[in-house]
């Protein structure tokens, strides 16, 4: 995010967060000055955050908590159920004229199958300060209608400025999930990684059942050097979709907590879980 800062001489600049906090010269009247620190909404102005998904909802829905159970935002995904079924029969016919032409011999359902799975209407994640939803927090917009082999994301601010990129190789993490940070300038902010290889190949050998009931997916944050821990995003052992993002490694704020709720969120609704 940006950080304002007014020069004695009458000039403005909007710098970027890196240099909050710094002694800087004005390249105009050769002043010196000391920007501000950057600030956070106070709903997101803390380490531990509790995400508890709305089931029996036709879009996917989250309420988010603090460490005490206090009531901070709302997030929803909606669902686009007519244009997801508008694009499936597209997506069927288009497939089956191609078919006809070029292959007809071959059969086309499991073409159809991942078609549908990778592409459909982008669906784009909202933050609200609740569930009455008059006002917009953050955006996360899916950036693809295809989401193969590279799922995208930009995290927004409600000005509009992009705060964060978020990325997923399907091919790459397919044996172990693993998503990518990076920061408006292209530059990686951190990484997160499900815990253990040993039990991400289990998920993937029991299938949805135990994955569910035994194996629950729980992801590290790394700095971009992948040694220093930030935080971790954990499923509790719960009937019901209940995770804890803690960022309390993360001691010095290094990492927008902003984005790093985004993050814990995509880590759920991203995955498909």
């Amino acid at each position: 995010m940006s950080v304002p800062v007014d020069c004695a001489c009458g000039i403005r600049y909007n710098l970027k967060d890196q240099y909050a906090g710094r002694l800087l010269e004005c390249p105009a009247c050769g002043s010196v000055f000391r920007a501000p620190e950057k600030t956070l909404p106070i709903l997101f102005d803390r380490d531990i955050f509790q995400l508890r998904e709305k089931h029996f909802a036709i879009s996917t829905k989250y309420y988010i908590r603090d460490d005490e159970g206090v009531p901070l935002m709302y997030v929803q995904r909606p669902a686009l159920i007519g244009q997801r079924i508008v694009a499936a029969i597209t997506i069927y016919f288009t497939i089956l004229i191609v078919f006809a032409i070029v292959a007809p011999n071959l059969s086309i359902g499991w073409f159809v199958v991942l078609a549908a799975y990778f592409i459909g209407p982008r669906r784009d994640i909202f933050f609200y300060p609740d569930d009455r939803k008059q006002a917009v927090l953050l955006t996360v917009t899916q950036d693809y209608f295809v989401q193969f082999p590279t799922t995208r994301f930009t995290l927004r601010d409600p000005a509009g400025h992009v705060l964060a990129t978020y990325k997923k190789n399907r091919f790459t993490d397919f044996l172990r999930k693993r998503w990518r940070v990076y920061g408006p300038d292209g530059a990686l902010l951190m990484f997160a990684r499900e815990d253990s290889i040993i039990l991400s190949l289990l998920r993937r050998l029991t299938g949805l059942l135990i994955d569910f009931a035994a194996f629950r997916t729980n992801f590290v944050l790394y700095a971009p050097d992948g040694e220093r821990v930030l935080g971790e995003f954990n499923r509790k052992l719960t009937i019901f979709d209940r995770y804890t993002l803690d960022m309390s490694e993360d001691a010095d704020r290094t990492i927008d907590r902003r984005i790093a709720l985004a993050l814990g969120v995509l880590l759920d609704t991203g995955e498909g879980r």
